[in-house]
């Protein structure tokens, strides 16, 4: 079974080389490492060709942002892959893996080969979790973090099982692809497009599983919600609301919604949505003047 590692990638080349780097020193050896360069304009093309030789490079025009750089990499993988139990791994170019990151989701899969395998998230500067895989709930709107602890399978602490997966960091098998189609770029083109795939795999009768040895290490204050809560002002906060570049954009949020929420729950739901939403951006900016 092949890994195929599939990284969207604009500019930031610093981070793309550690995130290489990282996927350099894995303890498993059959996989590829595929990167679709949207368009960086700070030579990251230049230098992958030069130092990773061994990376396939493919490229956008700037305009894929992370759902269709995704998915050109897939689309290289279903034409390439002659195995149909390989299995695609979405990363982001801010994340770094430790040396067994590729085995144990590997592992994983071969236990429970009919689910999507997602990976635990860790601030990179402080080794704390920051992401340990999450549930989602309708009627109230809100997203629930699971515990380690106690959140697990009956017979398996090292596995829990969540409603939805990040693309930053998840073992999908090629056959999913194959049954419920691509990731959603046309409703979808930024935020959101891996949690409705999980929400359609799920669907489909895919398990949606957290595997705990699986760990990632983010550059959190780069992540796309601290670069958009970074200064408060209408002009801010409307771009907190709509920019493409935000988890906060009321467009895919809705869409997110109409295409997963049970469709009796789904005024109630977008109208809580909008709520927490504009109201997190209040009380981020509310504790930031009082210090806290």
């Amino acid at each position: 079974m092949k890994l195929w590692v599939c990284i969207p990638v604009f500019n930031r080349i610093d981070f793309t080389l550690k995130c290489l780097e990282s996927l350099s020193r894995q303890d498993y050896s059959d996989y590829k490492v595929i990167v679709c360069d949207d368009g960086s304009t700070d030579g990251t093309s230049q230098v992958l060709a030069k130092r990773y030789a061994w990376v396939t490079v493919l490229h956008g025009d700037g305009n894929l942002w992370w759902t269709a750089a995704t998915n050109r990499c897939i689309d290289y993988v279903l034409a390439n892959s002659n195995d149909p139990s390989d299995c695609i791994v979405t990363l982001n170019n801010d994340l770094e893996v430790p040396e067994n990151y590729l085995s144990s989701l590997a592992s994983a899969v071969a236990k429970y080969p009919k689910s999507l395998i997602t990976s635990v998230g860790y601030d990179i500067k402080t080794g704390n979790m920051v992401s340990p895989g999450y549930r989602q709930n309708w009627f109230t709107s809100k997203v629930k973090a699971i515990n380690p602890t106690t959140d697990h399978l009956p017979n398996d602490r090292s596995v829990a099982a969540v409603t939805h997966a990040a693309g930053r960091g998840t073992l999908i098998p090629l056959e999913v692809f194959q049954k419920i189609g691509m990731f959603d770029e046309r409703h979808l083109p930024h935020y959101g497009a891996d949690y409705d795939f999980s929400f359609r795999a799920a669907r489909a009768g895919y398990a949606i599983l957290v595997n705990y040895p699986s760990q990632v290490f983010s550059h959190v204050a780069e992540t796309g919600l601290t670069e958009m809560r970074k200064s408060f002002s209408l002009r801010e906060f409307y771009g907190y609301l709509s920019s493409i570049k935000s988890p906060a954009n009321l467009r895919a949020r809705w869409w997110l919604a109409v295409k997963n929420c049970p469709k009796m729950l789904l005024p109630f739901n977008l109208i809580l949505d909008f709520i927490f939403v504009t109201g997190s951006y209040l009380k981020y900016h509310w504790r930031g003047y009082l210090g806290k």
